[in-house]
């Protein structure tokens, strides 16, 4: 399987005081897309995903979790 550029909508980049850096952000529910190349009979792909949330006062520590996803064909 081949696996292009992770495709994301364009951050909200500000000042985080708590990383004290210009930090981009994703709010509410952001669409990532990863192109995938695979074998024709291929129904479906499992892509391990690593995230961190974090809000104003605190950071969640980041996970791993695999996203099992049907495929469409592309052109």
């Amino acid at each position: 399987m081949a696996v292009g550029p992770v495709q994301t909508p364009r951050p909200r980049v500000s000042y985080d005081k708590g990383f004290r850096a210009r930090v981009g952000k994703h709010y509410d529910t952001p669409s990532f897309r990863v192109p995938v190349r695979t074998n024709r009979d291929a129904p479906s792909v499992a892509v391990e995903v690593r995230y961190q949330a974090c809000n104003d006062d605190i950071c969640l520590p980041p996970r791993t979790v695999t996203v099992h996803a049907s495929l469409t064909q592309g052109r």
